[in-house]
């Protein structure tokens, strides 16, 4: 699972070549093309659950993935009113209201990456070369990794707010 601005044509494509499976939220300007219409699948909490079939394409080869879409019940801060998820797990691993309910507990982790960004200060702007920014990246996940797990030691560390 990732985020959206992960989601371009040669990541996911990159993921499927390694045999892996992948859940995203969908990028905007990703291109891709509808197989099926949308299909109601239930309701949740926060909204109502449709799914189809996209293809995408890159480099002359094809891939059909399942979108999933929820549409919120409220409009998010950022005024949109759904969420679309890519993923190319099967039916069989997952049904759409699961998708849906794997991609809300990624929040948790995108809240975390929120404090690790804004306390350890990630967004360097200098970081124009791929290798530095994948370094910093790593140390950040690390960082990541360390108060997911030790959520208590985030809170009493006074360097961190």
């Amino acid at each position: 699972m990732d985020c959206r601005n992960m989601c371009t044509q040669g990541f996911l494509f990159g993921i499927c070549n390694a045999s892996a499976d992948f859940l995203l939220r969908e990028h905007k300007s990703l291109p891709q093309e509808a197989i099926s219409e949308l299909e109601c699948k239930g309701d949740v909490e926060t909204g109502s659950v449709f799914e189809q079939t996209v293809a995408l394409t890159y480099e002359g080869i094809c891939l059909k993935v399942r979108r999933v879409v929820l549409r919120l019940k409220k409009v998010t801060c950022n005024g949109e009113r759904e969420i679309a998820i890519l993923t190319s797990l099967p039916q069989a691993v997952a049904s759409a209201i699961e998708i849906t309910d794997l991609y809300r507990g990624c929040w948790s982790v995108e809240t975390l990456f929120q404090i690790v960004n804004k306390n350890f200060e990630s967004e360097i702007q200098t970081l124009d070369y791929p290798k530095a920014a994948l370094f910093y990246f790593c140390l950040e996940e690390g960082f990541l990794q360390y108060f997911s797990r030790c959520p208590k030691s985030y809170r009493q560390c006074t360097w961190c707010r």
